[in-house]
């Protein structure tokens, strides 16, 4: 097949090409089979030379625009740091306080008033059995604090001002379930 000015596209491309000759336009022609001053224009188009693959001057120098994936991302790794941070930090001082980074589980003793409580098994009962068992004279069955992981610290605890050769309380103790509590006795108390 050969090319025909007669040709509705063909011919337009030669009258551009025409126009473009006789303005001074200089150009080596690589005919493309079928030879004429048109072929040069017809070799480009599609080729990696195209206009359209051509990035504009000054784009090379522009960082592509971070997408929506790009931002969530980085939260989830921020939100990951922190959790792990925080998480590694109330081991640390659940380890220090209550003997054991398993912050979520019982502790193996609890410090209070100045004291080492240790871990001695549940006991069936309930703060009224317990606070009559402490036998100190005017003792209150009274929360103390929480542990790391939400469990509640109670005690029979004596008076606000006891004499300075006593002890705040004998027993601590953390609900399990209904009637049975974990229970925590003074370190080398009975």
């Amino acid at each position: 097949m050969t090319a025909s000015r007669d040709h509705p596209y063909i011919g337009r491309l030669s009258v551009e090409a025409d126009r473009l000759l006789q303005s001074g336009f200089h150009h080596t022609i690589h005919p493309l089979g079928t030879g004429g001053p048109y072929a040069w224009l017809v070799s480009k188009v599609g080729g990696l030379d195209d206009t359209i693959w051509i990035r504009p001057h000054g784009m090379a120098e522009r960082r592509p625009p971070r997408s929506r994936l790009n931002r969530v991302m980085l939260v989830i790794v921020l939100v990951v740091i922190v959790l792990g941070a925080v998480l590694a930090t109330t081991a640390f001082f659940s380890a220090k306080d209550y003997g054991t980074p398993a912050f979520w589980s019982l502790p193996k003793h609890i410090g209070y008033c100045g004291n080492e409580y240790d871990d001695q098994g549940s006991q069936m009962g309930n703060p009224r059995l317990f606070t009559a068992q402490n036998g100190t004279v005017g003792a209150q069955w009274t929360f103390l604090s929480w542990t790391f992981g939400g469990d509640s610290i109670y005690a029979a605890v004596a008076p606000l001002h006891p004499p300075d050769d006593t002890v705040c309380t004998m027993d601590l103790y953390i609900p399990i379930t209904g009637s049975k509590w974990e229970t925590y006795v003074l370190s080398g108390g009975t």
